[in-house]
């Protein structure tokens, strides 16, 4: 939350090697890391719905069982990566597009790969409306900022597609009615709890 001051542990990183004068070496270090599971909800004061899991496993959970194996991964695919991420880079700084919208599409394309967007086991897509230092802010995928958003829909169109169905499949009501926030994928029914009073549908969405 605004005004938090975070809990600044620090650490060091080295290797021990022997240069002869004047040698130079390249040395490369993978960070990795692991966290499996997350509570089983958008907010910490709304608890699962009964019998349901109190914690959910993140999606990348279940293709890399650790960290190791994640670091393991990026090794072996580096090269592709990283030729991939440098072609999509040069085309969309060397375009003929505007400016403006060369500046629009690369800042907005950042949130993507940031903790306001997540996956969860099954795949399923989940965004929140932006994140503080240590959580997410205003959760649901909420239709007024995700519905008309372009980026993930013309880049990772797989990923629009999921989003789309969790709000069309899973959470319109009998009566037609599609909330503002998703929160039947955690479980949660929008009479139940605190902080799951957005049922109703948004306008803008």
């Amino acid at each position: 939350m605004p005004g938090r001051v975070p809990n600044r542990t620090t650490g060091s990183l080295g290797i021990v090697a022997d240069l002869a004068p004047g040698e130079t070496r390249d040395f490369e270090f993978v960070l990795a890391w692991s966290f499996p599971n997350r509570p089983n909800c958008w907010w910490p004061a709304s608890p699962p719905a009964p019998g349901k899991p109190q914690t959910i496993r993140n999606h990348y959970a279940t293709i890399w069982p650790d960290a190791w194996a994640a670091g393991a991964h990026l090794l072996r695919e580096l090269p592709r990566l990283e030729a991939a991420t440098r072609a999509f880079h040069d085309v969309l700084f060397t375009s003929t597009l505007d400016p403006a919208i060369v500046e629009a599409v690369s800042a907005t394309l950042a949130v993507v790969r940031s903790t306001t967007c997540f996956r969860i086991e099954g795949g399923w897509f989940l965004g929140w409306e932006g994140s503080w230092d240590e959580e997410g802010s205003c959760y649901g995928t909420c239709t007024h900022v995700w519905s008309y958003a372009h980026s993930v829909a013309w880049l990772f169109p797989e990923l629009e597609r999921n989003a789309r169905r969790i709000e069309y499949t899973l959470e319109v009501d009998a009566k037609g009615s599609q909330p503002i926030r998703s929160q039947r994928i955690f479980g949660l029914e929008a009479t139940e709890g605190k902080g799951l009073e957005f049922a109703h549908p948004a306008v803008d969405g």
